[in-house]
């Protein structure tokens, strides 16, 4: 039986999420916009319950402005304020710290002054020889002896502090850049939060600082996608309690007056940076006899997190708990839409069914039927189905903008977990470059760009045979598709290959590899280390390549190899009349592509006009070197002239600009030799 090209058999029953029913209507692109911060109950408290907060820290033994500067940073001040009655207990090396969790505003809250993420580029006063150098580093913080948990911070005069801070939140955003997935999600983490006083050696009023011990990279995030100065937070409107509301209420007002559908992504991203979940040390109770200070217990705090924390689970774990957590979105309500999958279809891709169970529920039996519902789901249905995925991945990751890439391999994950199991005690079968294949196989462009429509073969209530798929398959290469990229491969030309790669990675020997060795060689002579997706693409493209996928998926099937098959789909035969194994060198020989011709611009007029652009390039590079080379350390003299910057990010622009250099010599010389012979042409014979 075979469907008109394009026809598709109706929606199934009893299959969630599929068809029409699940066409996004948001015109949004890009994140997903589902978290709104209005539902947290964000609000900016009272002034009166900010001041009962602080007057509780003062009986705590918080000196007056340190208790202000933490009161005002709290985002429910008065609930923050019932719980100091029983704070939670911290136990470190020493003593115990006595903390309060609950969400503070961001811009109450500064990056570490001596963060120790960086200690491994900090100076140390003893190395320098300068002396005005040395005067710019900063030490750090030591307990204050009059108060149980504050510390006190030691600088010169307030720049000292604040181009401190600025370099800091720089040097932490390009070495541990979260702030795209806090845009996404928010601060999902708690940080740790302690109050300093900053004390001048100008003799300059001190100042009280909340400070996140451990949590800087999360906080500096928030900073740049507020549009804060860090310094701002401390000298300019962190001094004022006025200043530091009206900041925070012009945030909220956005929201308040035209709610969360009526504001724009960035505004939306500012608010979910607007507020951090925090652990805020209140207290702390020394153990007498070890003497150990409290600028030693957040300094013992902040290394049992990230100098000696718990050993992580592991990649293998990973993949699966990541893998189980997007099949759990999948079959959740999303956005006012019905869940992408049922609860037996996410066992069922999980591979926690028996084969008993799964024919009781109605699923196939064909390991291939599996793996191609599984892209389906995952893979399938556009920006409406990468959303959900999206949403699992970042349940358990906090990934803000998972890849193709990375919902592609937790479909692959999930494929290879029956056949895991099964081969679980063979060593030879070699795991990692199967799952590698898999994962280039189902890279396939057109696999992501197949409608959310149900399997055309394989399922119960589907009209297809495997004959018919394959006849469907022929009719599409019959119309060209899959030759040239304005016409990509069609859907059963894409189920076929879906479901004939899982039997040519998965057999003995592989059928189809990541890469080929490089004695396996194109038509033209080149090396072929073209992925499997490019080869399956050439393959289906064919009348041969498709006859050849129906072979592999019928005879994968049943257990039996994988042979190689004649233009007509007969199995081909050797000069000995013997069988041919379908081996990657061989798919690789017969399915070699075609290469588009390239078509090269030439021209006076269209040089020339380039030209114009090449010199404006060079005078743009020119003039942003000169103002990157001006940019002063904090001794005053040129930062680069004295720190340098890393050769690996140096080199390679030495040569890309070496390998200009040397094309525009070629054609100076070129140019040259030409005016050269021009000259000699011009010279009337016999001078």
């Amino acid at each position: 039986m075979t469907l008109p090209q394009g026809a598709r058999p109706a929606k199934q029953h009893g299959r969630a999420g599929t068809g029409a029913d699940d066409v996004d209507p948001f015109p949004e692109v890009g994140e997903d916009t589902d978290w709104n911060p209005a539902g947290e109950g964000i609000e900016l408290a009272r002034a009166k319950a900010n001041d009962n907060l602080a007057d509780a820290l003062i009986e705590r033994g918080w000196s007056a402005e340190g208790a202000r500067v933490v009161a005002r940073a709290c985002v429910r001040p008065d609930d923050v304020r019932r719980r100091l009655s029983a704070p939670v207990e911290l136990r470190v090396p020493g003593g115990t710290l006595l903390v309060v969790e609950s969400p503070v505003f961001s811009q109450g809250v500064t990056s570490y002054p001596t963060n120790l993420r960086e200690i491994g580029n900090r100076l140390y006063p003893l190395g320098i020889v300068d002396h005005e150098a040395s005067a710019t580093v900063i030490n750090d913080p030591m307990a204050d002896p009059d108060r149980p948990c504050e510390l006190v911070l030691e600088v010169s005069d307030h720049s000292q502090l604040s181009e401190h801070l600025r370099s800091s939140e720089v040097w932490l955003h390009r070495h541990n850049p979260l702030a795209h997935e806090v845009a996404i999600e928010g601060v999902l983490q708690p940080i740790t939060v302690v109050g300093m006083r900053v004390d001048h050696g100008n003799g300059a009023p001190s100042v009280h600082l909340l400070t996140a011990a451990d949590g800087s990279s999360r906080t500096s995030a928030t900073h740049r996608i507020l549009g804060v100065d860090p310094a701002d937070l401390i000298y300019g409107m962190g001094a004022s309690d006025r200043l530091f509301r009206q900041q925070i209420g012009a945030v909220l007002r956005l929201l308040h007056e035209h709610g969360w559908a009526g504001i724009d992504d960035e505004d939306r991203r500012k608010l979910r940076a607007l507020t951090m979940p925090a652990r805020i040390i209140v207290g702390y109770r020394q153990e007498v006899s070890r003497g150990v200070s409290f600028d030693s217990a957040v300094r013992s705090l902040i290394g049992l997190m990230h100098i000696a924390p718990p050993l992580r689970y592991g990649v293998d774990v990973e993949r699966d708990a990541t893998a189980d957590a997007v099949l759990d979105a999948l079959k959740r309500p999303y956005r006012g839409r019905t869940p992408r999958i049922s609860s037996d279809e996410a066992r069922w891709f999980a591979a926690v069914m028996s084969p008993e169970e799964c024919k009781a529920a109605g699923f196939s039996q064909h390991s291939d039927v599996r793996a191609a519902d599984i892209t389906r789901a995952l893979l399938h249905g556009g920006r409406g189905t990468t959303l959900r995925v999206n949403a699992g991945i970042r349940s358990i990751t906090a990934r803000s903008s998972p890849s193709i890439d990375e919902r592609v391999a937790i479909a692959v994950e999930l494929i290879l977990r029956p056949w895991r199991t099964a081969h679980a005690g063979d060593e030879h079968l070699n795991l990692t470059a199967r799952r590698s294949a898999l994962q280039r196989a189902y890279g396939l462009p057109e696999i992501r760009g197949q409608p959310d429509e149900p399997l055309l073969e394989g399922l119960t209530d589907s009209p297809y045979h495997l004959e018919d798929l394959r006849d469907h398959a022929l009719e599409e290469v019959s119309g060209g598709f899959g030759r040239r990229k304005d016409k990509p491969l069609q859907s059963a030309q894409v189920e076929l290959a879906t479901k004939a790669a899982y039997y040519l990675i998965l057999s003995e020997p592989m059928g189809l590899r990541r890469e080929a060795p490089p004695n396996v060689r194109l038509a033209d002579g080149t090396s072929d280390q073209r992925s499997p997706s490019v080869v399956l693409t050439a393959m289906l493209a064919t009348k041969r390549g498709v006859w050849q996928a129906y072979e592999v998926v019928a005879r994968g099937r049943v257990g039996d190899p994988l042979w190689e098959v004649d233009e007509g789909g007969s199995l081909a035969s050797d000069a000995q009349g013997n069988r041919i194994v379908l081996t990657n060198e061989r798919l690789r020989e017969t399915y070699g592509g075609r290469r588009s011709p390239t078509r090269p611009k030439t021209g006076l007029a269209a040089v020339e006009d380039l030209w114009h652009d090449l010199v404006g390039a060079v005078v743009a590079m020119e003039k942003a070197t000169k103002i990157v080379a001006a940019v002063p350390s904090v001794a005053g003299r040129s930062y680069l002239d004295e720190e340098g910057w890393p050769s690996a990010e140096v080199d390679p622009l030495r040569r890309r600009l070496d390998r200009i250099d040397h094309l525009l010599r070629g054609w100076e010389d070129r140019w040259d030799a030409r005016q050269a012979d021009k000259h000699v042409d011009d010279v009337p014979a016999g001078e």
